[in-house]
């Protein structure tokens, strides 16, 4: 049996209007995400403790090393569905910040090994952030000790030269050179 052409029209009218509400909803919720330069600052920094993580050998190393200067401590893991489409981002302003990039160091919690997070890497489509790594989640546990906020995913902490945790975001941000650029030399202050 045909469809009438009223019943067609109102079906490709409906498919229609389905699809420009779906991508409108994408488009909203993509404008609605703060900016990595705008992370609202903490009315009580904390200081970060030393914890190690480790490098792409497996070789230990504390976050210390970033101690003083202002870096971007990017926390993810692989099973987090919006960490993808935000590393992708991270990527690509990494590679565009080049040497002021080894500002920014994200870290994969719980999500194995540098063999792992490469292979990740790879299959996402990542060429320029290094990997770090915390298999055991000793940065949630040490966080969730001083915060008493539960561990999620993405988290985002501006850390200031004196290695005090001044600004966390724990959603996705929208990532920019300019806005990594800013918010390291707000982070100066």
């Amino acid at each position: 049996m045909k469809l009438s052409l009223s019943r067609r029209l109102f079906g490709n009218c409906l498919a229609s209007s389905f699809l420009v509400t779906s991508f409108s909803s994408f488009a909203d919720e993509k404008s609605n995400q703060e900016s990595i330069e705008h992370i609202q600052r903490s009315s009580s920094p904390f200081l970060l403790p030393p914890i190690e993580i480790a490098d792409s050998s497996q070789n230990p190393v504390s976050l210390t090393h970033w101690r003083d200067k202002p870096f971007l401590l990017h926390l993810w893991a692989t099973w987090c569905g919006p960490c993808r489409q935000e590393l992708l981002e991270i990527d690509r302003v990494y590679y565009e910040l080049g040497e002021t990039a080894n500002d920014i160091v994200p870290i994969a919690c719980r999500s194995g090994d540098a063999e792992k997070i490469r292979g990740y890497y790879k299959q996402i489509g990542i060429k320029h952030l290094p990997v770090y790594t915390d298999q055991g989640g000793k940065i949630d546990r040490d966080l969730q000790k001083i915060t008493n906020i539960p561990p999620a995913y993405p988290t985002t902490l501006i850390i200031n030269s004196q290695f005090n945790v001044i600004a966390q975001h724990s959603e996705e941000l929208l990532w920019s050179a300019n806005g990594v650029r800013n918010a390291l030399k707000n982070a100066a202050l």
